[in-house]
Protein backbone atom coordinates (compact mmCIF):
# COMPACT_ATOMS: atom_id res chain seq x y z
CA UNK A 1 0.00 0.00 0.00
CA UNK A 2 1.39 3.37 -1.00
CA UNK A 3 1.48 6.05 1.66
CA UNK A 4 1.54 8.85 -0.90
CA UNK A 5 -0.86 9.38 -3.79
CA UNK A 6 -0.30 12.11 -6.33
CA UNK A 7 -3.62 13.67 -7.25
CA UNK A 8 -3.81 15.61 -10.48
CA UNK A 9 -5.35 19.04 -10.67
CA UNK A 10 -8.82 19.14 -12.18
CA UNK A 11 -9.78 21.65 -14.83
CA UNK A 12 -13.49 21.42 -14.01
CA UNK A 13 -15.69 20.56 -11.05
CA UNK A 14 -15.16 21.26 -7.37
CA UNK A 15 -13.18 19.64 -4.58
CA UNK A 16 -14.97 19.24 -1.25
CA UNK A 17 -13.31 18.53 2.08
CA UNK A 18 -14.85 16.82 5.11
CA UNK A 19 -13.30 15.46 8.28
CA UNK A 20 -14.04 13.12 11.14
CA UNK A 21 -16.99 11.28 9.63
CA UNK A 22 -16.37 8.35 12.00
CA UNK A 23 -18.48 5.94 10.00
CA UNK A 24 -21.66 8.01 9.83
CA UNK A 25 -22.66 7.21 6.25
CA UNK A 26 -26.08 8.86 6.59
CA UNK A 27 -24.37 12.20 7.26
CA UNK A 28 -22.09 11.79 4.27
CA UNK A 29 -25.13 11.00 2.11
CA UNK A 30 -27.02 14.04 3.40
CA UNK A 31 -24.41 16.81 3.25
CA UNK A 32 -23.29 16.45 -0.39
CA UNK A 33 -26.94 16.77 -1.43
CA UNK A 34 -27.07 20.11 0.40
CA UNK A 35 -24.19 21.46 -1.71
CA UNK A 36 -25.25 19.75 -4.98
CA UNK A 37 -22.25 17.40 -5.01
CA UNK A 38 -21.95 15.81 -8.45
CA UNK A 39 -19.71 12.70 -8.44
CA UNK A 40 -19.30 12.92 -12.22
CA UNK A 41 -17.21 16.10 -11.89
CA UNK A 42 -16.61 16.81 -8.17
CA UNK A 43 -14.28 15.12 -5.69
CA UNK A 44 -14.61 14.55 -1.96
CA UNK A 45 -11.57 14.43 0.33
CA UNK A 46 -11.97 13.13 3.86
CA UNK A 47 -9.23 14.43 6.13
CA UNK A 48 -8.91 11.41 8.37
CA UNK A 49 -11.15 9.42 10.66
CA UNK A 50 -13.54 8.25 8.00
CA UNK A 51 -14.24 4.97 9.78
CA UNK A 52 -14.89 3.79 13.35
CA UNK A 53 -17.70 4.50 15.84
CA UNK A 54 -20.52 3.37 13.54
CA UNK A 55 -21.87 0.19 11.97
CA UNK A 56 -21.59 1.96 8.58
CA UNK A 57 -17.78 2.19 8.76
CA UNK A 58 -17.19 -0.66 6.33
CA UNK A 59 -19.67 0.78 3.82
CA UNK A 60 -17.86 4.11 3.94
CA UNK A 61 -14.54 2.46 3.18
CA UNK A 62 -15.99 0.89 0.03
CA UNK A 63 -16.64 4.39 -1.37
CA UNK A 64 -12.93 5.19 -1.63
CA UNK A 65 -12.05 4.93 -5.30
CA UNK A 66 -9.27 7.53 -5.69
CA UNK A 67 -11.23 9.15 -8.51
CA UNK A 68 -14.14 10.78 -6.69
CA UNK A 69 -13.70 9.79 -3.03
CA UNK A 70 -10.36 10.10 -1.22
CA UNK A 71 -9.40 9.41 2.36
CA UNK A 72 -6.36 10.75 4.16
CA UNK A 73 -5.13 8.45 6.90
CA UNK A 74 -6.27 9.49 10.36
CA UNK A 75 -5.55 8.02 13.76
CA UNK A 76 -8.63 5.76 13.84
CA UNK A 77 -7.87 4.21 10.46
CA UNK A 78 -4.23 3.78 11.47
CA UNK A 79 -5.38 1.85 14.55
CA UNK A 80 -7.58 -0.42 12.40
CA UNK A 81 -4.72 -1.10 9.99
CA UNK A 82 -2.37 -1.81 12.90
CA UNK A 83 -4.89 -4.25 14.36
CA UNK A 84 -5.27 -6.06 11.04
CA UNK A 85 -1.51 -6.33 10.67
CA UNK A 86 -0.95 -7.35 14.29
CA UNK A 87 -3.90 -8.58 16.42
CA UNK A 88 -1.85 -7.89 19.57
CA UNK A 89 -2.66 -4.18 19.10
CA UNK A 90 -6.37 -4.81 19.86
CA UNK A 91 -6.09 -3.37 23.40
CA UNK A 92 -5.20 0.01 21.85
CA UNK A 93 -8.24 -0.11 19.55
CA UNK A 94 -11.01 -0.55 22.12
CA UNK A 95 -10.19 2.58 24.19
CA UNK A 96 -10.46 4.60 20.98
CA UNK A 97 -14.07 3.45 20.60
CA UNK A 98 -13.29 0.69 18.15
CA UNK A 99 -14.88 -2.70 17.92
Amino acid sequence: MSTCLKIDRKNFGLDFIVRDIHGHLYQLDKQPQEVAFDPSCNRLFCLGDMNDRSPSSESLLTLIDHKTYFNILGNHKAIVIARLENPDTAPRHKPNEGE
